[in-house]
């Protein structure tokens, strides 16, 4: 009678192993992407002429304790440790976690932005997404922020970007040629009249 308790219960032990290493990848991919926010919040000290700024993913450090709950709580289980009051307080610091990140993300929000105001970029909401975890696209100078560019925006965001690691500083009337480009090929590409 054990044994058979013993082999029903390796596949929810192997559904624990899975969940604890893909919680683990969750922080890793966190981590290289506040790397990469930070790497692109230095770039107004240079004053490049874009950037993508998630005003989301630094506040989000606030919710990694309750995904380190999650891993010890899983982990617990695993090992058959697992106590009323170990998961009570638990679930108390995973649902506290997200009251102080929604806190946290609107001063950070709001402090960000004031900050590359005071440097000089203002958001081009034509660029941005309408998501709410979707990049605000600043720039140095509001004239290339053209209104017929949403169609394009990510191909123009990627050429920008190829400017900046090219370190070659855009003017308006490159940027104006880009779009018009890009215009054009994306109307030849969907033009459906």
């Amino acid at each position: 009678m054990n044994a058979q308790t013993e082999t029903s219960n390796l596949p929810k032990k192997r559904q624990e192993v899975f969940f604890i290493a893909l919680l683990t990848l969750i922080i890793i991919g966190y981590f290289y992407t506040l790397y990469d926010e930070i790497t692109m919040l230095k770039r107004v000290y240079e004053d490049a002429a874009l950037l993508k700024v998630r005003t989301s993913v630094i506040p989000l450090i606030m919710m990694m304790p309750s995904l380190a709950v999650l891993i010890w709580g899983i982990g617990c289980r695993l090992v058959g440790k697992v106590s009323e009051r170990s998961q009570k307080n638990g679930l108390f610091i995973i649902i506290g976690c997200f009251p102080i990140f929604l806190i946290g993300w609107a001063i950070y929000s709001w402090q960000v932005m004031n900050w590359l105001d005071d440097n000089g970029y203002t958001q081009c909401s034509s660029y941005s997404g309408v998501t709410m975890g979707a990049p605000k696209i600043m720039v140095n100078n509001p004239s290339f922020c053209i209104e017929e560019g949403y169609q394009v925006r990510i191909e123009l965001l990627d050429w920008f970007e190829g400017l900046y690691l090219q370190d070659v500083t855009p003017t308006i009337e490159m940027v104006t040629d880009k779009q018009e480009k890009l215009l054009s090929n994306y109307n030849e590409r969907f033009d459906l009249l």
